[in-house]
């Protein structure tokens, strides 16, 4: 990334040039730009003040904005791909954690609104079943506010023994809701399994759902859990949201770009 001065309006071209000693080259880049809006809210459908964090590689954020008082937020942005979006309502760690979205597709304008609450839908990705049953196979690790004061465990995966960081919450098909473009879709399956590093490891789900009859073109994938439980005698609400886009070809299948 390269910083410039702020223009008084979008760039329709931009020219880039690259110089060495034996080298120099040059070429103008046509841009296209695209407004990305909607409305954050609690679980509740209360308005938040939360910013929106643009992510483009990796996890150097790029530029942000804030909602108003009515969870409303915009942003214009250049037409590409994202590695992700970051949703926060400033109260990380203390009442809520954080909404993201993955993998994020800019190529028309868009409408997203977001749930912020007490957990996280973390490291989200979609693909589909190629080859096996017509369905999509989502994975994704939540993770929850609440005591963390046993969280840590061993635990034993091939043989191998982990650190496990158990701070997420134990999810049913029924604490689940997917919606791709909009239109809920059937949850074949839910299944738990382990994201593992070189010696921990932190719960996750892989979810199975019915792939629509229409999936040509981009796909917006829509995953949110809200479940209460008991702790201590208090109702806790473990609650939270995210996205993942992707482009499926005529047969459906997944096209990452």
């Amino acid at each position: 990334m390269s910083a410039v001065d702020p223009q008084s309006s979008d760039a329709e071209k931009i020219k880039v040039t690259i110089r060495s000693r034996e080298t120099h080259m040059e070429k103008w880049i046509s841009s296209k730009y695209h407004k990305i809006s909607g409305y954050m809210t609690d679980f509740n459908g209360n308005p938040l003040r939360s910013f929106f964090a643009v992510y483009p590689d990796a996890f150097e954020d790029a530029s942000a904005v804030w909602s108003d008082d009515k969870g409303y937020y915009e942003i214009t942005l250049p037409e590409r791909t994202y590695n992700c979006f970051y949703v926060n309502d400033g109260n990380y760690k203390s009442t809520t954690l954080e909404a993201w979205s993955w993998h994020m597709i800019i190529d028309s304008d868009q409408e997203l609104d977001y749930k912020i609450g007490t957990g996280e839908v973390y490291n989200l990705n979609v693909w589909s079943n190629n080859g096996g049953y017509n369905s999509l196979l989502l994975s994704f690790r939540p993770m929850v506010l609440g005591d963390r004061s046993n969280v840590k465990s061993k635990i034993i995966i091939n043989d191998k023994e982990f650190d496990l960081i158990n701070i997420a919450p134990e999810l049913d098909i029924k604490d689940l809701k997917i919606t791709i473009n909009g239109e809920q879709a059937e949850i074949y399956s839910l299944q738990k399994y382990y994201e593992t590093g070189k010696d921990k490891a932190m719960p996750a789900y892989l979810v199975q759902v019915r792939r629509p009859a229409e999936t040509i073109g981009k796909l917006t994938i829509r995953v949110e859990y809200d479940k209460s439980i008991e702790l201590n005698g208090r109702k806790i609400s473990r609650n939270s949201m995210g996205y993942f886009q992707f482009n499926a070809n005529y047969s459906g299948l997944s096209a990452f770009n």
